[in-house]
């Protein structure tokens, strides 16, 4: 059984955020776990396997959840491998990003404060720099294949928006989402 909690977060060495940090970041590590741990399933299973398996998970509730376990298990007898493997995986690679993720948290506070106008010392007006933007990559949307359709159908299941296959100026594949809280659209390779 996988925790996560506190204790997880001082493991990977993020135990001084802010406690709204850490709710925060328990709460991303437990939704990258579980589009990580179902584009790994997905791709593992046969079309009639995953429409079978995506029923329990659109019905939702406790009993449903109860049965999507037991085909798992039925079906997929590997599925705890694979859930404990991505895990220690993805806490590898939280442990690296740690520092930068502790400093940046402390940064924020200050950046926040008020500052105290009686030490504000007048800089003189320089005039801003014009530079040349760089032209944004285009992308062009292509069909998926049938194991990429499987991870498609994995985010728009998880609530991402806008998302598709697509190919860059370089030719490479990329798979468009955006979440559900984001404006802009991120890219990936698969």
């Amino acid at each position: 059984m996988l925790k996560l909690d506190n204790n997880l977060l001082a493991e990977l060495g993020l135990g001084s955020l802010p406690e709204d940090q850490k709710k925060a970041m328990l709460q991303h590590i437990y939704e990258t776990l579980e589009l990580r741990v179902g584009t790994q399933l997905a791709n593992q299973m046969t079309d009639k396997q995953l429409e079978e398996f995506e029923r329990f998970i659109d019905a939702g509730g406790d009993q449903n959840q109860a049965q999507a376990l037991q085909w798992l298990e039925s079906n997929l007898p590997n599925y705890k491998q694979v859930v404990n493997d991505v895990f220690e995986a993805l806490k590898v690679e939280i442990k690296g990003m740690a520092p930068q993720i502790v400093a940046t948290a402390q940064q924020q506070p200050a950046i926040s404060q008020p500052q105290d106008v009686s030490q504000v010392t007048a800089q003189p007006y320089q005039q801003p720099q014009v530079t040349q933007t760089p032209q944004p990559t285009q992308y062009t949307q292509v069909e998926p294949t049938p194991e990429e359709q499987k991870t498609v159908q994995l985010y728009l299941d998880n609530g991402y928006k806008d998302v598709a296959m697509v190919v860059d100026s370089t030719g490479q594949r990329l798979l468009r989402s955006r979440a559900p809280l984001d404006t802009d659209p991120t890219y990936k390779n698969l």
